[in-house]
């Protein structure tokens, strides 16, 4: 079986970056499509051979192409079309899709069997769009593992105290919205942990945590993978973790079920979980950053940021705010891709959903941003400056204000009246 990726030039904003060079989990979408398909091809081959096609914006794993093709198999010839079987996955993309979902919950992904075809095989994304129409389905079941977890009842799901997490190796996604970066880098942090679990001896895993968490003398390390040269303190956790070579964890810090590339510094008392840090990212003192991707060079200081991503250089100070929820228990709405302008908000298919700032863009304090939102590269934001104290009213005794509450109108210190 051969394989064809249609090279596409759509670059969603904040960041400019076509998903090809998208990273998820360290390694490029490209580098991903190359380990997930089979042999590979640059330029059309004759219309008579059996060809995978899609393009190089849709992140696949193995697992799900070998699970398409296995199905194919059993098909007789025809043009056939990738489907992602009904799911929390399917449900999450299905909003921000190139496609309506199947009657049954199904998501199809501009991805093709092309074989025993006459005429030309698609060489764009519009042509493969096109041929889709004509293609019959073929539904890979996600074989999603699921996992229900305890949450206060504003944050649950409608008539429950908790809400679904799922994961599953068969990913498929195609990234056409900048909220998929976050979606995509989250769903492979979770099928690396259905990978991870499905190869590991209960038994072994057993003796690992008793040994690790007893008997090894040295910071508490749990089930985790640590690179050279990493300076973890003794007082710090490190569990279900991937570190890169030199990272640096500080005093009380905690990092769980995350991914930190080589370089990474996590100041003292941060606590850092289900996150993904490219290289030289930097969590600050006593910061909270959870289900995250920061991009290479980020820095976050923010007190709490969540389902969030920053850009290639960009930071957050203490006091900035992104809000991350809707408790009206609708999804959140998010802008459509710039080609799609008049296509109304789309649906994120979550109601939980933080920032995303552009590379080099700096967030000063006291600016909230709704959530949902993102902010452009190469800026710098701040709170409206009428809001900052920077004048005292002559009216005020500077020696005995008498008691009085004082309120900051216009950039003016004056008497609350």
């Amino acid at each position: 079986m051969m394989a064809l990726i249609v090279s596409t030039a759509h670059a969603p904003p904040p960041w400019g970056d076509p998903p090809r060079d998208w990273k998820i989990v360290g390694m490029s979408v490209g580098d991903r499509l190359r380990e997930a398909l089979p042999e590979l091809i640059v330029v059309p081959p004759p219309a008579d051979v059996p060809v995978l096609v899609l393009p190089d914006n849709l992140l696949v794993s193995r697992e799900f192409v070998d699970a398409f093709l296995a199905i194919a198999q059993t098909r007789g010839e025809g043009l056939l079309q990738a489907c992602l079987g009904p799911g929390a996955a399917a449900a999450r993309s299905a909003g921000r899709s190139a496609f309506p979902a199947g009657p049954d919950g199904s998501l199809p992904l501009p991805m093709l069997l092309w074989q025993g075809r006459p005429g030309p095989m698609p060489t764009t994304l519009d042509e493969i769009l096109e041929a889709s129409l004509e293609a019959e389905a073929v539904v890979v079941d996600p074989q999603e593992q699921s996992r229900e977890i305890d949450v206060p009842r504003a944050y649950a799901d409608e008539g429950k105290t908790t809400i679904t997490a799922a994961a599953s190796t068969r990913i498929a996604i195609h990234l056409r919205h900048r909220t998929h970066l976050l979606q995509a880098n989250l769903d492979w942090l979770g099928g690396e942990f259905v990978r991870n679990m499905g190869r590991a001896n209960k038994l072994i895993l057993a003796l690992k945590f008793l040994w690790q968490r007893f008997l090894k003398p040295g910071p508490r390390v749990l089930f985790s993978k640590v690179g050279k040269g990493c300076k973890i303190h003794p007082t710090a956790i490190v569990e279900a973790s991937k570190l890169g070579d030199g990272c640096e964890i500080g005093a009380y810090a905690i990092v769980r079920a995350s991914v930190l590339g080589p370089g990474c510094t996590i100041e003292d008392g941060a606590h850092v979980q289900m996150c993904v840090l490219d290289e030289g990212a930097h969590v600050g003192r006593q910061t909270a950053v959870f289900t995250c991707y920061l991009m290479e060079g980020s820095h976050s200081t923010q007190t709490m940021m969540q389902m969030s991503v920053l850009g290639r250089h960009a930071a957050t100070t203490r006091a900035s705010w992104f809000q991350d929820t809707r408790f009206d228990g609708k999804h959140m709405r998010v802008e459509p891709p710039p080609t799609e302008s008049d296509a109304g908000l789309l649906d994120s298919g979550t109601r939980f959903l933080g920032c995303d700032v552009g590379h080099e863009t700096m967030v000063g304090a006291d600016v909230f941003v709704a959530a949902g939102r993102m902010l452009p590269s190469h800026a710098k934001v701040i709170a409206d400056p009428l809001r900052t104290a920077s004048k005292l009213d002559s009216a005020i005794d500077v020696l005995d204000a008498g008691g009085d509450v004082l309120v900051v109108r216009d950039g003016r210190l004056e008497p609350l009246t």
